[in-house]
C-alpha cells in the first residue's frame, strides 16, 4: 500500500492507463479493517479527491470516522498541505472535528501518549491557521488552550509550538503579536492562580508551562549561539512583544534577612 500511495503522488502514474485501477486501491484501502493499511493509504488522501475541496471532504470524513490515533494523526497532517489556500475550509473543518465527540475527548483532556500523534497535528494546524490566517474556529480553539495551559494534552502541543511563531521577522510583526498575544493569556493564568492560592498543585504546574514560555522568548530572541547559529540582536519589534510578556512572568523577591560575613 505504501507503494500505491508513493505512484499516486506522481503526476505520471496519476495520469497513466493505471490511475483509476490503483485510486479505486487506495479509496478501498482508506477503510480497510487493517490500521496499518489505513495509515499507508492515508499518505494518498490529498490526492485521491481530484479537486482539493472534494479533497478536503474525503479527508474530513475519514478524520471524523477514523479511531486509530496513528492513522488520524497522518490524516490531519494531509490537510497542511491546503492550509493557506484554502485556510477558511481548513477551519470550517476544525469546527466539525472538534464538535464530535470522539475528537472532543482528543482535544481538551489529557491521556497517556498513545494519541500524541494524532493531537499534536490537529493542535498544530489550528495554531497555524488561528495566527496566520485569524480564522475564527481555529482563533477561539487556540486561546482556549492558552487560557487553559495544562489541562489537555492540545494545550501543550500548541504552546510547545509557539517559539517559531515568536521568532518571526518585523516583515511579520502582525503574525508574531498575536503569538505574544497567546503567550500572555497563559501568563495571565499563572498571575491569577498565584494571587488565588500558590501552594495549589495548579499554580505549579503552569508555573512550570509558562517557565518553558521564557525559554522560548529567550531562543526566539537570537541570543542563544549553537554550532549551527551565532547569536544576533533582536528585533525593537521583537522586544517590545518580549517585554510585555515577561513583565507579567518576572518578579523578585526581596529577602527578609541578610546574612553577611
Amino acid at each position: 500500500m505504501s507503494c500505491l500511495a508513493r505512484l499516486w503522488d506522481d503526476p505520471e502514474w496519476r495520469s497513466s492507463q493505471h490511475a483509476s485501477e490503483i485510486s479505486g486501491a487506495l479509496m478501498v484501502a482508506l477503510t480497510d479493517d487493517d490500521a496499518a493499511t489505513r495509515f499507508f493509504a492515508a499518505e494518498a488522501a490529498p490526492l485521491l479527491g481530484g479537486e482539493a475541496e472534494s479533497s478536503i471532504e474525503l479527508i474530513k470524513g475519514r478524520l471524523l470516522a477514523e479511531r486509530q490515533p496513528d492513522v488520524a494523526a497522518v490524516l490531519a497532517r494531509q490537510l497542511f498541505r491546503f492550509r493557506n489556500s484554502y485556510h477558511a475550509k481548513i477551519d470550517d473543518v476544525l469546527g466539525e472535528i472538534v464538535a464530535s465527540n470522539h475528537w472532543t475527548a482528543l482535544v481538551q483532556t489529557k491521556s497517556d501518549g498513545t494519541r500524541a500523534h494524532a493531537v499534536a497535528a490537529v493542535a498544530e494546524l489550528a495554531l497555524y491557521i488561528a495566527i496566520r490566517w485569524r480564522t475564527p474556529v481555529a482563533t477561539a480553539l487556540v486561546a482556549d488552550w492558552f487560557r487553559h495551559p495544562i489541562d489537555s494534552d492540545a494545550a501543550s502541543h500548541a504552546i510547545s509550538a509557539i517559539r517559531p511563531w515568536l521568532a518571526l521577522p518585523d516583515e511579520r510583526a502582525d503574525e508574531r503579536a498575536r503569538a505574544f498575544a497567546l503567550t500572555r493569556l497563559a501568563a495571565l493564568v499563572r498571575n491569577e492562580l498565584r494571587a488565588t492560592d500558590p501552594e495549589q498543585s495548579s499554580f505549579r504546574h503552569v508555573h512550570r508551562r509558562t517557565g518553558s514560555i521564557v525559554a522560548d522568548i529567550y531562543y526566539a530572541s537570537g541570543a542563544h549561539t549553537s554550532t549551527t547559529n551565532l547569536a544576533h540582536e533582536a528585533t525593537s519589534g521583537f522586544a517590545e512583544e518580549a517585554f510585555e510578556t515577561l513583565a507579567l512572568l518576572t518578579e523578585f523577591r526581596t529577602p527578609r534577612s541578610f546574612t553577611t560575613r
